[in-house]
């Protein structure tokens, strides 16, 4: 069910800006979670690699994120200039 647009109410690309701000957040904390559990288990070197491997995707998972940001922005800009 889809609601009328009120005014005041974010466009949709607002929308998905703070959709994908929420996610880079999410990204970059369980990269840093990663890299303390890497350095936690340094002493193993199987399962500190295992870690960094899960910390560099989080940390592209978020470098995907920041360009969907800023090509969503331009986007906005170019739109509602």
């Amino acid at each position: 069910m889809s609601t009328i647009p009120q005014p005041g109410d974010p466009s949709p690309e607002e929308r998905a800006a703070r959709m994908i701000r929420v996610d880079h957040a999410g990204e970059y904390g369980a990269a840093r979670i990663y890299a303390g559990l890497a350095a936690r288990f340094a002493m193993h070197a199987e399962v500190q690699a295992f870690f960094e491997e899960l910390r560099d995707e989080e940390e592209e998972h978020a470098r995907v994120m920041v360009l969907c940001l800023y090509t969503i922005e331009a986007d906005a800009e170019v739109h509602y200039a």
